[in-house]
């Protein structure tokens, strides 16, 4: 057994659970960033879409330190830290402790920007910031430089990292190609580059990503077909008469500016629609409300959940997206029309 000379014959046990604690949160840690680099670089983003705000944390500056993704920079540091765990001596043993301290207050500090500055949360990243908090106190309450690891059990722990790291990778190789659904497919205009936007005017993630998206399909060509399908999820809430102010809107040649009015500010209020809906004439029966009923029926009869969704032609990228993963979705759909 690699015990240090000053410790006493009882230290070992403890010392092997605090290093088993913080291998063990490691080791979360680097299955989480793994997934988390795999949504960076797919188009589709796998892991961390449909109605939660992994994109709209990472598409930030924060997402990006030094241009770096922080995913990259994350995997990165806990695979160190690990290893660093693995590493007999007292010297070790001390960097490991400074090393948590540090994790902990930059995964302090990730939160705390999630929660004041971009006012959203990645799950996934709030996974890795706290499993970095609770190492620091681990390290605040057993002190890791008074712990020295067991020989010969280094191997299950390099071989559990090494397969986790490849776990997301590898199952991303077997998932299918999600296909559009009917009430989605119907909007398409054959030979053209589909791109249908499935949204709620008041869901947080679709007014993130509605100036993003504009942007992209100002650049784009004559090749691209852009439809909105409004759904009002929240029965009670104001999305339905959004939905229809801007159905009439479309129909009126006004559907974008209107569309720029509903979605400002950071949630929808009753005096936008009060604003958008005075210069919009509506028809005498409900047939627009009537539409917005029937893409919610079919909204949750199909498989994919989550908003907005962005279909470009078969191409599904859900939840907040940046303009890169945008505009790749668009190249791929181009390449895929050009090749049939």
């Amino acid at each position: 057994m690699d015990v240090e000379p000053s410790q006493s014959s009882a230290a070992p046990g403890a010392a092997t659970g605090r290093l088993f604690l913080v291998r063990f949160l490691a080791i979360v840690a680097i299955v989480v960033a793994s997934a988390m680099v795999v949504d960076q670089f797919t188009i589709t983003a796998p892991f961390c879409g449909g109605d939660q705000g992994c994109g709209a944390v990472t598409s930030t500056a924060y997402g990006r330190p030094f241009g770096v993704p922080l995913s990259v920079l994350g995997l990165s540091a806990f695979i160190g830290y690990l290893g660093l765990s693995l590493l007999s001596g007292r010297t070790s043993r001390i960097v490991l402790g400074w090393a948590s301290i540090v994790a902990g207050a930059v995964g302090l500090g990730l939160i705390l920007v999630q929660r004041f500055v971009v006012k959203q949360f990645c799950p996934l990243c709030v996974i890795i910031d706290s499993s970095a908090l609770l190492m620091a106190l681990t390290d605040c309450v057993w002190p890791l430089a008074q712990a020295t690891p067991a020989a010969g059990r280094r191997a299950p722990w390099i071989a559990t990292a090494v397969t986790l790291v490849a776990a997301p990778f590898v199952w991303l190789q077997f998932q299918p190609d999600p296909v559009a659904p009917d009430y989605v497919r119907e909007k398409w205009v054959a030979g053209k580059v589909n791109v249908i936007e499935v949204l709620d005017f008041d869901c947080i993630y679709c007014r993130d990503t509605h100036p993003v998206l504009k942007k992209v399909l100002a650049k784009d060509g004559v090749d691209v077909h852009f439809v909105r399908i409004p759904l009002a999820l929240d029965t009670t809430g104001l999305s339905r008469e959004a939905g229809r102010i801007y159905l009439a809107a479309e129909q009126n040649g006004q559907g974008e500016p209107t569309a720029d009015r509903l979605m400002e500010g950071e949630s929808l209020v009753e005096e936008q629609l009060n604003a958008a809906g005075e210069s919009v004439q509506q028809p005498g029966d409900d047939r627009h409300g009537l539409a917005i009923d029937r893409a919610n029926e079919a909204y949750r009869g199909a498989i994919y959940k989550g908003l907005p969704q962005l279909w470009i032609n078969n191409i599904l990228l859900m939840g907040a997206s940046d303009e890169a993963r945008i505009e790749a979705a668009i190249k791929k759909a181009r390449i895929q029309l050009s090749s049939e």
